[in-house]
């Protein structure tokens, strides 16, 4: 997610978001960017603009304009999780599907490069999976599943109820070390009705996430429960 902090003037500039920072997965943008504005729906081009694209006239389907970091946000965060926006043209309304671009300017120079997909948050930290005899001797269902190590404060997961671990047993792994593997928090069995079979199907069904609620299936105390959760934006956690 990019991180805009400041609205204002650059050099004569039209007044957007200045860039002071980035991270991880923006693309080609860098601090001292600004961001005017949000194009979606736009052909894109072949020529490369600092490696990105140049605006061609006529390109862009619609183009919005901002006036806060929360307007940038809202779009993204819409963008994020339909790829779609509503497009207004001569009293008619339309669905612009696909394509999402920041206009930035950069040393006077304009061009464009692809908006960031936000990162949808659930608050479950490092789950561990667990079956077989792991799951048998913490007694839990053989078949396994993902067991929730930690759950993050003020966090969708929290929100939902879901439990974290509370105890410390120690594990034997596979080169015969004793490790410690928290214990007796929630076991996620399945995620939105698909049943969970590698270590990374938490974060892969994140990051494919179309809409913010999920539905977890999850092992506690015996007995199987449905734990509606609803999600929502790192970028939001951050304001």
């Amino acid at each position: 997610m990019v991180l805009p902090e400041v609205v204002g003037h650059q050099m004569g500039i039209k007044a957007g978001l200045l860039v002071t920072a980035v991270e991880p997965g923006t693309g080609e943008l860098a601090p001292g960017d600004v961001i005017t504005a949000v194009r979606l729906g736009g052909d894109r081009t072949t020529r490369d603009w600092f490696g990105v694209d140049v605006l061609q006239p006529g390109g862009p389907l619609v183009t919005r304009s901002l006036s806060s970091i929360a307007d940038l946000n809202h779009i993204l965060r819409s963008w994020s999780l339909h790829g779609q926006q509503h497009a207004e043209s001569g009293g008619r309304t339309s669905t612009v599907v696909g394509n999402c671009s920041l206009i930035v300017t950069r040393k006077g120079q304009q061009g464009s490069v692809e908006c960031p997909r936000l990162q949808l948050w659930l608050g479950v930290t490092k789950p561990v999976l667990v079956s077989g005899q792991l799951a048998r001797r913490l007694h839990l269902p053989p078949s396994g599943g993902l067991l929730i190590q930690n759950i993050e404060a003020d966090s969708p997961a929290a929100a939902a109820g879901l439990k974290g671990s509370d105890n410390i047993v120690q594990n034997r792994n596979s080169f015969e070390t004793e490790i410690p593997l928290m214990a007796g928090g929630d076991l996620i069995t399945a995620i939105d009705g698909k049943p969970v079979q590698g270590q990374d199907d938490l974060t892969k069904a994140l990051s494919e996430k179309v809409g913010t609620n999920m539905e977890l299936t999850i092992f506690r105390r015996g007995g199987v429960q449905k734990v509606p959760v609803t999600l929502s934006f790192e970028a939001d956690v951050r304001k």
